[in-house]
């Protein structure tokens, strides 16, 4: 009854609550109080360490969006949203991906999904290296993060059915660039390649 009280909370309105704890005291038929189901409640809150409805990739995605430039061209945001969007979707079945935080899985499918979408439009290298900076400060990820290089190369290798190279992991990912990429940005805004040097 409890966890059925847990799960109400926090898919329910609190102002308009559906159904009260007394109602779900009076299904018990006697055998538990409110206040039983109160302090099982904090024992299944500790047990789960609070994780109970925590954003996801998708969220952070939407959030970090907003981070780019504002004079880009429409199309262009769209497709990058879209394309981010879809990888996500792409990879959220692979349990590598399930232990990953979801603010770095979607900084790197959007790092990805630039990468993927600029070198067919014309874009400013400039306002993309504001982006690269802003992204940086609000994530506290710079983009040489070993993590988020790793994140970018397994992303990359599940959107194009690539085998993945487990061994190229362990300290050596993200070493694989996309050419088009480098022609149109050069290799300082590249989300890929952290680790040439």
């Amino acid at each position: 009854m409890t966890a059925f009280h847990l799960g109400l909370k926090v898919f329910d309105s609190p102002s308009i609550r559906m159904v009260r704890l007394e109602s779900l005291v009076n299904l018990g038929s006697g055998g538990f109080g409110e206040n039983e189901v109160l302090e099982m409640e904090g024992k299944m809150l500790f047990a789960l360490g609070w994780r109970m409805n925590p954003p996801t990739a998708n969220c952070f995605l939407y959030q970090y969006l907003t981070l780019l430039p504002t004079n880009m061209k429409p199309d262009i945001r769209t497709k990058t949203e879209l394309t981010a969007l879809g990888l996500i979707e792409r990879i959220m079945p692979t349990d590598y991906f399930s232990l990953m935080e979801s603010s770095l899985l979607a900084h790197a499918a959007l790092l990805l999904a630039l990468d993927m979408v600029a070198p067919n439009q014309q874009v400013d290298a400039e306002l993309f290296g504001e982006f690269f900076s802003d992204i940086a400060k609000v994530t506290r990820v710079e983009r040489d993060n070993k993590m988020l290089s790793r994140c970018i190369l397994l992303l990359d290798c599940i959107s194009n059915d690539q085998p993945i190279p487990w061994h190229e992991l362990d300290g050596r990912a993200g070493k694989t660039r996309t050419k088009s990429f480098d022609q149109t940005f050069g290799q300082q805004h590249s989300p890929r390649g952290y680790d040439m040097q």
